[in-house]
């Protein structure tokens, strides 16, 4: 036990001193030496005490480990505290009755995630030593922890229910334990909420009290059976006769109080960051209820669930670089599906009339903070129906979804209030960008010159410089979609149906059959981004081949061009040229046209994103919380570098997204460093709702391993709620 000898005991009232003696004591009999420390400085702390309040601001935890000789590093503390031996050692097997007990990994809150790991696995030994499997095949259960909750929510202070009836069984993780001599108190967690296992040594039998102190750690699962009762102060805990450890853990939790905080470690190891973050699962759980919402709306109006081919002999149905893969019986490539859209059509040609999908898609594309590689989407295509039966649906899905997952048709969202009631706003793309830009592009739609000029001089004049992407834009069709894109969607915070758009963007579409150029196609936006896409479908298999052919035809000029240009670059240039997204080789669906030569009814089809994947930006931004203090509001100018400097093009809605995230945080610090530590930020991020690795793996891979060892050591502290 330590050895603790008091200097400058005038320094403190007599009354303080004796209470510090019998804290002293108290703990000293009934914790290990680590234990006695943490209860005192605690203690001590919360009363703002200047002696012990200097001795343990002064000394840091290392301190406590420190051999005898150690002691004059605390000469300038009113008083003295020594230790006999290191609590993070592992300790040889002694006698459970001794007062120096061994050392546990729960009380090691300095020890390494290998130490710990070490003296778990001599505890597994022991516990098979006595003839127990710390690995079960199986416990039943009778409850979980929030059925008991609610069950006996209405059980008064100190009560007890002693009857057979309430004799239960519950299963969980344990994330949180004290001990104080012959009482214990863990609290277990199962996917339901918690509850507190009172524990107490004289209704255990044999030396299985003795076994749960010193042999179960936080991150155990446990199976504990007994009555219920509520304690003293309140807390409602199942009065355990019997215990089982049903899994052993061997790698300690993250830190209670600051739960997994390191951003990368919490995107790719998704199943810790769930454990130390409860809450994460909530975000899975309202997901599950918005897909299956999804399908009940969908089938209740007559729709019917198929599955179509992953891997195709040609990505179709989008424009979007695949991934590629080869098959080795075949002799031939095949690409991971960029939409599902071509496949379910062919459906309709067979004689389908309402079908949809809900599925991955994948695209070998950037990551930002709209897009994502990997993704969940529903599509449905409808025969005999046309753009305005979708637009319906759209709303039906969007409400019901809202009101299955909260209930309510009002939804906070960074501090605006979004409001799902029907009818939502409908305005077509020529007019939405005419009342923010001032530009009709009805009146430049035969001079692409023109309308470059006329674009890039009120773009300069409202403070963007997007000249770049509007002086590629092959067409005015696409000029129009970037001027909206850049200066538009952003603003679309309320349920926005945007219409009509340029036929050059919308190669499967049906033609507007009253406005030439345009297609009957909309986008639905709430909160600047896009939810669904949907339109007319094109039926005529000649128009089709002949757009599909065209795009075909312009994709393949920028990829030569862009071939051409890393011939002619540097080695470092080549590289850049090879991620290039205009790089790669597009093909036609042949026999998708054929399907649509047979013949495909009038219909309309809709695709919307059934992933709520946190975006990168998000990300980034909490990186940046969590990395950064200070108080100096970060520029613009500040946050292009840090963009910048990993790679992410610094678009002005990225910077102002970012902006408005990290408002009164200094980034100089990052500045300086950011390509290191952002290089860690998973890209895309997916995995937050998503169980799945995210994006940017081997890349992001040794910057995360550098950040991973500048981690704090793994600490696990005890649960400080009162108890009784």
């Amino acid at each position: 036990m330590s050895n603790i000898r008091w200097r400058h005991v005038q320094s403190m009232n007599l009354s303080r001193a004796i209470w510090c003696v019998i804290i002293y004591f108290h703990c000293g009999f009934s914790l290990r030496e680590r234990e006695t420390m943490e209860a005192v400085k605690a203690w001590s702390l919360s009363l703002q005490w200047r002696p012990l309040k200097q001795l343990f601001n002064t000394t840091s935890s290392s301190s406590f480990r420190a051999p005898r000789s150690s002691s004059s590093s605390f000469s300038s503390s009113p008083f003295l505290i020594r230790s006999c031996s290191s609590s993070s050692a592992p300790a040889a097997t002694t006698n459970p009755n001794s007062r120096n007990r061994r050392s546990s990994a729960n009380t090691t809150t300095t020890s390494s995630p290998e130490s710990v790991r070490a003296i778990r696995l001599q505890k597994i030994e022991e516990l098979r030593s006595k003839g127990l499997e710390p690995y079960a095949y199986k416990w039943d259960r009778t409850h979980s922890a929030n059925q008991l909750q609610e069950t006996y929510k209405n059980l008064e202070n100190g009560e007890e229910m002693n009857s057979e009836k309430d004799n239960v069984s519950i299963a969980g993780r344990i994330v949180a334990r004290r001990a104080f001599g012959k009482l214990a108190f863990l609290t277990l967690r199962d996917d339901s909420g918690t509850i507190q296992l009172y524990c107490e040594k004289g209704r255990f039998l044999s030396d299985q009290f003795d076994q749960l102190k010193n042999l179960v750690d936080i991150g155990d699962i446990l199976g504990a059976s007994g009555s219920i009762k509520r304690t003293e102060k309140g807390e409602l805990s199942v009065y355990v006769n019997s215990f089982s450890i049903l899994t052993k853990s061997l790698l300690p939790l993250p830190d209670k109080y600051h739960g997994l905080t390191h951003v990368d470690k919490r995107y790719r190891q998704r199943y810790i960051d769930m454990i130390s973050n409860p809450e994460v699962a909530d975000v899975f759980r309202k997901r599950a209820k918005i897909v299956s919402e999804l399908r009940k709306t969908v089938e209740s109006f007559g729709f019917l669930e198929v599955e179509t081919p992953v891997l195709q002999g040609a990505a179709g149905g989008a424009e979007a670089r695949p991934f590629v893969t080869y098959h080795n019986s075949l002799g031939r490539d095949l690409y991971l599906r960029i939409a599902t859209e071509l496949h379910l059509k062919r459906m309709l040609v067979g004689g389908f009339e309402r079908v949809y999908e809900i599925g991955r898609i994948f695209r070998n594309e950037g990551i930002s903070n709209r897009h994502n590689p990997e993704f969940t989407t529903i599509e449905i295509y409808e025969a005999y129906s046309d753009y305005e039966s979708m637009i319906n649906m759209a709303e039906e899905i969007v409400t019901r979804c809202a009101l299955a997952v909260q209930g309510k048709l009002t939804v906070d969202y960074q501090g605006e209030e979004i409001c799902l009631e029907r009818p939502w706003r409908r305005e077509t793309m020529h007019n939405l960008v005419k009342e923010a830009t001032g530009i009709d592009f009805h009146e430049l739609s035969s001079d692409l010159d023109a309308a470059k000029e006329v674009t890039l001089g009120t773009l300069k004049n409202l403070g963007n410089k997007e000249k770049s992407s509007i002086e590629a834009c092959p067409s005015v069709g696409h000029v129009l979609n970037e001027v909206f894109e850049i200066v538009v969607e952003s603003k679309l915070i309320q349920p926005t149906f945007v219409l009509d758009y340029p036929v050059e963007i919308s190669p499967l579409a049906k033609r507007h059959r009253r406005h030439g150029g345009l297609t009957e196609r909309f986008e639905l936006f709430i909160c600047g981004r896009e939810l669904a896409n949907a339109f007319s479908e094109l039926t005529d298999p000649v128009d089709q081949r002949g757009r599909l052919e065209e795009q075909v035809r312009q994709h393949n000029e920028k990829r030569a061009e862009a071939i051409s240009k890393a011939d002619n670059s540097t080695e470092e240039k080549k590289k850049e040229n090879e991620d290039d997204d205009e790089s790669y080789e597009v093909t036609l669906d042949d026999d998708f046209l054929t399907a649509l030569e047979y013949g495909m009814p009038p219909a309309s089809g809709m695709a919307s994103h059934a992933s709520n994947e946190r975006s990168q930006m998000k990300i980034i931004a909490a990186y940046l919380l969590a990395v950064l203090g200070g108080n100096a509001a970060p520029s613009a100018a500040d946050l292009k570098k840090i963009l910048s400097s990993v790679g992410i093009e610094a678009e002005d809605e990225k910077v102002n997204f970012l902006l408005s995230e990290v408002k009164g945080k200094d980034l100089t610090e990052l500045i300086a460093s950011g390509r290191e530590k952002l290089a860690s930020v998973p890209s895309g991020g997916g995995g937050a709702v998503a169980y799945s690795a995210p994006a940017g793996g081997a890349a992001a891979a040794p910057a995360a391993a550098a950040e991973s060892k500048k981690e704090e050591k793994v600490e696990e502290k005890e649960e400080s709620d009162d108890v009784s």
